[in-house]
């Protein structure tokens, strides 16, 4: 298992600027709707791994082998935005959401272009997702083998040892967490971080530092954290969308005040 990933993603975070002629080829060979602004990933090999008491799907991983020791790998997280969520109508079906196998769902897609264990670049988009497989930790031998393939470069991008597909797919979801914590704050754009504290983490609106990273959120569950929904809004407003300083500063007030209303037990 990778020794820190919090360790893992701040010593990787200076790589917006890289390159990768890999990355860019990838993405130059996917359908992109001008419409929906979203890229159409409907034929990656994207998989679910999750426990059999699972009821909803909020994330998916992909993986492809550029060459020896390297690899784009996708951290795919269902996008609520497209389901009619907003902070005043709260109202979603989770269901419509779920990154059920063989459905198209809408995705926000996380891109890493990994090159001997270091992030050489990325890249953050809109997508059209399809799953293969909902896999499960408790799935038999014969349903594992047929991605046991993704699964080790998985493993194997990430330098983790074992078979507790549960904490892989956690150190991926904190990787993609943490990229997006400091985007907003290099951005200097209105965000909920999660901050260490005394005896246990808190949220604010201002970022204080989490476990040795210099800005962490929480984005990677929208299904079931009112956090991750939250950070959705803020991603779709000032990721995708152009903004005003107005539109800045509106939102830096409502965060300011969601910070102090919402999710004082969300942690």
């Amino acid at each position: 298992m990778c020794d820190n990933v919090y360790d893992y993603v701040n010593k990787r975070m200076n790589v917006m600027c890289v390159r990768s002629f890999a990355l860019e080829d990838k993405l130059k060979g996917l359908y992109f709707c001008p419409k929906s602004n979203r890229y159409d990933l409907t034929k990656e090999k994207i998989i679910t791994i999750d426990s059999k008491y699972t009821k909803v799907y909020d994330d998916a991983l992909s993986i492809e082998e550029v060459s020896d020791n390297h690899y784009i790998v996708g951290i795919h997280i269902t996008d609520i935005n497209s389901l009619g969520y907003n902070l005043e109508n709260a109202c979603y079906k989770k269901v419509c959401g779920s990154l059920i196998e063989g459905v198209k769902r809408d995705a926000l897609t996380l891109y890493l272009e990994v090159k001997d264990n270091s992030v050489i670049a990325m890249k953050f988009l809109k997508s059209i997702i399809k799953v293969n497989c909902n896999l499960k930790f408790e799935n038999n031998d014969s349903v594992i083998n047929n991605y046991k393939k993704s699964i080790d470069l998985l493993k194997k991008t990430i330098n983790f040892e074992g078979d507790n597909y549960s904490l892989l797919v956690k150190q991926y979801m904190i990787l993609y967490n943490g990229i997006i914590g400091r985007i907003f704050y290099d951005l200097d754009l209105p965000c909920l971080y999660i901050n260490d504290g005394i005896n246990r983490p808190f949220l604010s609106n201002k970022c204080y530092g989490y476990q040795g990273l210099i800005a962490y959120s929480y984005i990677t569950s929208p299904l079931t954290s009112k956090l991750s929904r939250i950070m959705q809004v803020l991603v779709e407003t000032f990721c995708f969308n152009d903004y005003t300083d107005d539109d800045k500063k509106y939102w830096m007030e409502k965060v300011k005040k969601l910070s102090k209303k919402y999710l004082k037990n969300e942690l």
